[in-house]
This record gives structure tokens, sequence and C-alpha cells, in this order.
């Protein structure tokens, strides 16, 4: 059995691989699908390379975080986008209705988008801990 087919060993992969694969709800290491039983559940480890997606009891922290920032980059440029095509004549009811419709909906709508993403994150910033590059 070669290095890359033995379990839990899965070549690294380029970080714009990671996300994508994070955003198509797959497992950010090794690309393996079909992680989620529950939408707000948190996935089961990967059977096929072993990635926990909550390795150290903090993960809720950071895949939150993820929520919380798109959720609210999405608002910015919504409030942003109906004022602007709306002045000076704004609609502030409606604007207002929306942008609360938006921050309630669209954080549960990203649950399990943001747990894989955090998890591709994750596996992104503790590349940093391997091994040193060999020096010349």
């Amino acid at each position: 059995m070669s290095r890359q087919e033995e379990p839990g060993r899965v070549r690294s992969a380029k970080p714009v691989v990671l996300l994508w694969r994070a955003l198509l709800l797959r497992c950010p290491r090794c690309g393996r699908g079909k992680l989620l039983e529950r939408w707000f559940a948190t996935p089961a480890p990967c059977p096929r390379c072993g990635l926990d997606f909550n390795p150290d009891g903090d993960a809720a922290v950071g895949w939150i975080i993820v929520n919380l920032g798109v959720t609210e980059i999405l608002f910015f440029v919504a409030a942003l986008g109906g004022i602007l095509l709306t002045w000076p004549d704004v609609p502030w009811t409606g604007l207002t209705v929306f942008a609360v419709t938006l921050n309630a909906v669209v954080p549960l709508v990203l649950v399990p988008f943001s747990r894989t993403v955090w998890a591709a994150v994750w596996l992104l910033l503790h590349r940093m801990d391997g091994p040193p590059l060999p020096t010349r």
C-alpha cells in the first residue's frame, strides 16, 4: 500500500481546492462527500481521511465567526445597494424588514457551509505546524 493510500494519510491540496471542497459540503482534506447527517449537526469525522470537524472542542467559535462574517458582509452589501439604488426616497421600512429577514435566514442556511469552510481554514492554518521546509 502506498503512502497516499494509507488510511488517515491524504496528499496535501492547494488552498483553493480545500475551500472549493468545503463550499461543496465535502471533506476539505480528501474531497469525500455526504458528511452531513443533519443540517445543524456537527459532521462526524470523515470516514475516509479521519478529519475531525471539532478537533479541539472549540471549533464552534470558528464556524460561527465564518457564519457571522459572511452574513454581515451580505447585509452590508444589500443595505448599501438598497440605499444607493433608491436614494433620495429610501423605503426605510421595507429596507429594515429585508435586513432583519436577511440576518435571520442567512445564518441558518450557512450552518453546514460554515462548518466545512472552517475545517478548511483550520487545515490551512495548521499547515504551519508541519515540519520546517528544507533550506539550501
